[in-house]
């Protein structure tokens, strides 16, 4: 494929995403507000290096956009929620993001004291809860980017597990719809039939057409399968993708990987929407605060070839330089 070819498919590839990203609603616009929004929280548990920092970097992205005063709580493994509560009430907190799983469970608990948003934690978009940003990235930006970097892909298979996953499924179908890419899914209970099928899938795949996104589950997925994936696609020249950074290093050609400062963006922009509307349906959007990682080493093998420019379209290389 020659790079004019490339490039053509990364400009119309870049422009359908981004229509079709603003049409789903995946990116929101700055509400306009008539005063300031009063003062926000932001609660995050306070952890260790370097597992802190993207929790300082989301925090950030919020108060860069947030219209008003933001104010941190890092809560300790046994703090309860009559401590956040009195925190609240003590520092004139209107309004609240929480992050993490653990800032999750407060959530759940605060959710009809005062406006909040959730991020930095994996939840479903079902049931609408609360408003806030799941960190599973957008199927859209994926599948768009499996299609610019390897335009040759027609179809993508996914092996997911079927009662936890069967959501994110159905977002990527639709996604897949928009991007002219057939995927077809392979739902599995456990890990022994992951495992299987995953062998079989691995015999069957057309080389030149079809592709392997992971969308990995602890319950479907372990090192010893992840390994035998990766060793079989080096052999077969099998494009394989996937939703951890990770595996990339390993071997994988791309993953994509929050952006933590704009996702802060994004989670701000939420909450000033809630002040404003507050009697919008409550939502949980996917991840669209995204930046791709990219195995050179792989993509050569597979007969793929970016230049020093087209280098600069992908925040993280391996091998590293």
């Amino acid at each position: 494929m020659t790079l004019v070819n490339r490039a053509l498919r990364i400009k119309q590839g870049c422009r359908l995403s981004l229509v079709l990203i603003l049409v789903s609603g995946l990116i929101g616009t700055v509400p306009v507000l008539a005063a300031d929004a009063g003062t926000a929280a932001v609660l995050y548990p306070r952890i260790k290096e370097p597992y802190n920092q993207i929790f300082v970097n989301i925090t950030e992205g919020i108060e860069e956009n947030f219209k008003g005063e933001i104010k941190t709580f890092k809560f300790e493994n046994d703090t309860n929620i009559a401590e956040i509560r009195f925190w609240i009430a003590e520092n004139n907190i209107s309004s609240l993001i929480t992050l993490g799983s653990n800032g999750l469970k407060f959530a759940r608990q605060l959710k009809d004291e005062l406006p909040l948003v959730v991020g930095a934690v994996n939840i479903a978009t079902e049931p609408k809860e609360f408003s806030g940003i799941s960190m599973t990235p957008a199927p859209m930006l994926l599948l768009s980017q499996m299609a610019r970097i390897a335009p040759d892909v027609s179809k993508v298979h996914v092996i997911y597990q079927k009662k936890k996953q069967a959501w994110l499924v159905g977002a990527a179908l639709d996604a897949a719809r928009q991007t002219g890419l057939t995927l077809i899914p392979h739902p599995v209970d456990d890990l022994i039939e992951s495992a299987h099928n995953y062998r079989k899938l691995l015999t069957e795949l057309n080389s030149d057409s079809e592709a392997l996104w992971l969308m990995s589950d602890n319950s479907i997925m372990d090192q010893a399968v992840m390994r035998d994936i990766l060793e079989v696609a080096w052999q077969r020249k099998l494009y394989i993708f996937s939703n951890r950074l990770p595996d990339v290093k390993r071997g994988a050609l791309f993953s994509m990987y929050p952006d933590n400062r704009a996702l802060g963006s994004s989670l701000a922009r939420m909450l000033m929407a809630k002040l404003q509307h507050p009697e919008h349906e409550e939502k949980i959007v996917l991840l669209a605060d995204l930046l791709t990682a990219i195995n050179l080493r792989t993509a050569k093998h597979l007969g793929l070839y970016f230049n020093k420019s087209e280098q600069q379209d992908f925040e993280l290389i391996y091998p590293m330089q």
